[in-house]
């Protein structure tokens, strides 16, 4: 057996026997591979302040190789750096077996309801936002009659 720790929840696991999380689905990653790239499991912004590392996914970059988040691509100025840094510490990064498991809640719901195709899903949106400007938003199961 041999033990991992899941980089979203601390969970230890044997990385032998998974190749996620059983806890909560996050990939694992040998960080000794990735030789310390990711050691948050994802592209990290490379800004660093105050020897702390920004937490933000670094995204944006001009030459290919050191990858920056929106607000440090940007900034030349290092107090305004250490400052996003500091607000960088409260990123929870989404991982995407959150995005699938929220894809997977809406297509069971689209197809609850009878939403099989993209013209169903635009009628379905239209009938309940189209009531914003007569200030009132019909809620889910509520038919055109009863709110007129």
């Amino acid at each position: 057996m041999k033990l991992g720790k899941c980089a979203r929840c601390e969970h230890k696991f044997d990385i032998r026997a998974h190749k996620e999380c059983p806890e909560c689905g996050e990939p694992y990653l040998d960080h000794k591979k990735l030789k310390d790239e990711r050691p948050l499991g994802y592209p990290q912004c490379e800004w660093q302040a105050g020897g702390e590392r920004c937490r933000y996914p670094g995204s944006v970059s001009s030459n290919g190789k050191a990858w920056f988040c929106r607000g440090h691509y940007a900034c030349s100025d290092p107090v305004t750096g250490a400052a996003i840094v500091e607000q960088s510490r409260a990123y929870k990064h989404v991982s995407p077996s959150d995005t699938t498991a929220a894809t997977k809640k809406a297509a069971e719901f689209c197809f609850k309801n009878g939403l099989h195709t993209v013209d169903d899903m635009r009628a379905w949106v239209r009938k309940r936002v189209g009531s914003i400007g007569r200030g009132r938003v019909r809620q889910p199961g509520e038919d055109e009659e009863e709110t007129a």
